[in-house]
């Protein structure tokens, strides 16, 4: 199945990921930042819109995503937005 990015909802390709950072700490939850897909970051497409999916207000290519990734397993990775660094941090 394929992802799709969380701010510009473009369907990924074989091969296209997220750019992420993933900060460390113990346990299984852990918090991370999602700047965007090929499309979007770190140079927006022409038809792609960069929308934080909480508050809905524009994410600057200079700005990211909050989110929680959850390990259940080695192979098994949830991920939940938390919303962009303005909604997220107000």
């Amino acid at each position: 199945m394929p992802g799709v990015c969380p701010i510009c909802r473009t369907v990924l390709r074989k091969g296209e990921q997220l750019k992420t950072k993933v900060y460390p700490a113990e346990g299984t939850d852990r918090l991370c930042s999602i700047y965007g897909c090929p499309h979007c970051y770190p140079v927006m497409e022409s038809d792609a819109d960069r929308v934080c999916p909480v508050c809905k207000a524009l994410v600057p290519t200079d700005s990211y995503l909050v989110a929680r990734l959850f390990d259940r397993s080695k192979t098994d990775k949830h991920v939940r937005v938390l919303g962009c660094k303005e909604c997220r941090h107000a």
